[in-house]
């Protein structure tokens, strides 16, 4: 409960980020990356590194895949005066760092396997994952916007997927 206003703060903030900063995929990426942190804080009673670690990797896969789906609104985002990252970087680049964000997204799970003494289980869902993110990444384009839905929302919500799949396997039947 003592971290109820902080969540509500991220959650109620971001809605009204586009108002004034291109940084709002991350806003997002941060209120949801704060879901797992907020159940190890519940769960442990302690902030550790390893909670941290994770909430990032959510932050930057999130922001990732709202840029993409961002990248669709960028006339409407314009003529109303709004900001994100491909109205201040232009589509092109909005791919490229959202690419960024999931390889960042990718390089802290795989800092996971070590840090939490993961096995091969959750190392196969990683690379199943990094298919994903690829595929996700082949669907769009500067000049093709047309599978931004799928890209943005089915492949990712087929991510969280495999990440609990695999991450439960490796824990439950590794140790």
């Amino acid at each position: 409960m003592k971290l109820l206003p902080v969540a509500l703060f991220l959650f109620v903030i971001y809605s009204y980020t586009k108002r004034f900063t291109w940084l709002c995929h991350l806003v997002l990426g941060l209120a949801c990356g704060g879901a797992p942190v907020g159940a190890w804080i519940a769960v442990t009673g302690k902030i550790q590194w390893p909670a941290l670690v994770l909430g990032a990797a959510v932050m930057f896969w999130v922001a990732g895949f709202d840029i993409i789906y961002g990248s669709q609104d960028v006339e409407f985002d314009t003529r109303h005066e709004l900001h994100s990252i491909p109205v201040k970087f232009g589509i092109k680049n909005a791919l490229k760092i959202s690419s960024a964000f999931h390889g960042i997204s990718m390089g802290l799970l795989f800092y996971l396997y070590f840090l939490m003494n993961m096995g091969y289980l959750y190392l196969l869902g990683l690379a199943i994952i990094s298919c994903f993110l690829y595929a996700e990444h082949r669907l769009v384009s500067p000049t093709n916007l047309k599978h931004v839905t799928i890209a943005s929302y089915d492949i990712n919500q087929i991510v969280s997927v495999v990440f609990f799949i695999f991450s439960s396997m490796d824990i439950f039947i590794l140790r």
